[in-house]
């Protein structure tokens, strides 16, 4: 007897598709094959209306993640030589279209399959002689679309703290500011930045799809409108993935670079004007003898944050975010969590070359840092 769909189903609807995101991104392919098996049993188990449904959630899960098209031409490349009835090394539009009809029987392969043959245009290139050119698909179509979709992908990628390449990296108006001049402190001096391999190269890539013309001043910039057409080029909603109550988005973090990058005075210097705002003012009802501890407090905490500021030899900004972190009492700090914040420094530093720091320099404190939740309790005291 054919099972019903229950709320567990819906869980496992979302699981499902989580672990097809997941397996795509790390290219695990044994990954990816198991959580479609176990689609494929779903649907053998359950009802045709069951399974359906099944199907509908994950594909609008998949959907509402903007992972369909990536997912799509994964399944694609998977199912390749089985497309391929002809084997000529390309697929064309009946080729696709059979496939999806009578070649799978797994409902949410003919979906992604389906995503693929509405897109045959965007994502092959044209074949044949004038005025019978047509669109075709080959392996190096398929893998050059997922390698930019993978890259996409990993700019808008939260990581454990809730922050993306690009929410590290962008500045208030949305532009990825001097990316030129990143990948050269990068390739300088690693400890400065700690970009992963996958940071290099969606950045590398980004620096290749800058666009400008002899009419239009030369810009080391990726332009927040030209990153828009990029995704839109890959079926992706650029605002919708950046956006804090997005899918790509979910977590954005106090220490987004909404804020200016303005630049401040070191922190023994940071009493009065706007700053203060940010510091807790003491009860007007507590005794001199209060006020005078909280003023003692402070004094202290002022003083060990310019030590943490205060650049040693041999030293890059890595090292003053350590010490940062450490007196914020986060002993443990993750990669991100440093890289964020030695690169908040070295962009209030001016973006100095990591050689050109001084001995006993202090550095800046910009708003930016001061807003960076994993640090903002001590410009709070």
């Amino acid at each position: 007897m054919a099972k019903h769909t229950n709320h567990s189903d819906a869980e496992t609807s979302t699981q499902v598709a989580q672990r097809l995101e997941t397996a795509v991104t790390s290219n695990d392919s044994d990954a990816y094959n198991s959580a479609m098996k176990e689609v494929q049993k779903f649907s053998r188990s359950h009802s045709p209306h069951d399974s359906q449904a099944m199907i509908g959630a994950i594909t609008k899960k998949l959907e509402d993640d903007q992972c369909l098209p990536r997912l799509a031409l994964y399944e694609t490349k998977k199912n390749f030589d089985s497309i391929d009835s002809n084997r000529d090394g390309k697929l064309n539009s009946f080729e696709i279209t059979n496939f999806k009809q009578v070649g799978t029987r797994n409902g949410l392969s003919r979906n992604m399959i389906a995503d693929v043959e509405g897109k045959i245009d965007q994502i092959g290139h044209k074949e044949g002689v004038w005025g019978f050119r047509s669109s075709v698909i080959s392996r190096e179509d398929l893998d050059g679309r997922l390698s930019t979709s993978n890259k996409l992908a990993h700019l808008m990628e939260k990581g454990q703290d809730g922050m993306s390449l690009y929410d590290r990296l962008k500045d208030k108006d949305g532009n990825i500011p001097t990316i030129g001049k990143i990948l050269d402190l990068d390739k300088k001096d690693p400890a400065i930045l700690k970009l992963s391999d996958e940071d290099r190269e969606t950045l590398k890539y980004l620096q290749s799809e800058r666009k400008y013309s002899s009419m239009v001043p030369y810009t080391d910039d990726m332009k927040s409108d030209r990153l828009k057409d990029i995704f839109r080029e890959q079926d992706l909603d650029f605002d919708k993935l950046r956006s804090p109550t997005g899918t790509g988005n979910k977590n954005q973090s106090a220490d987004g670079s909404s804020s200016s990058e303005r630049e401040q005075q070191p922190a023994e210097e940071t009493r009065g004007g706007r700053r203060d705002a940010t510091r807790q003012q003491p009860d007007q009802s507590a005794s001199p003898a209060e006020r005078e501890t909280i003023d003692a407090a402070r004094k202290k905490m002022d003083a060990q944050i310019k030590e943490a500021l205060t650049v040693h030899e041999g030293e890059s900004y890595w090292h003053s975010a350590e010490r940062l972190l450490s007196l914020a009492e986060n002993n443990d700090p993750t990669s991100m969590q440093l890289h964020r914040l030695s690169h908040q420094l070295w962009v209030a530093d001016h973006k100095r070359e990591a050689n050109g720091l001084s001995v006993n320099q202090i550095l800046r404190v910009s708003d930016q840092i001061r807003e960076n939740r994993d640090v903002a309790t001590l410009f709070q005291q």
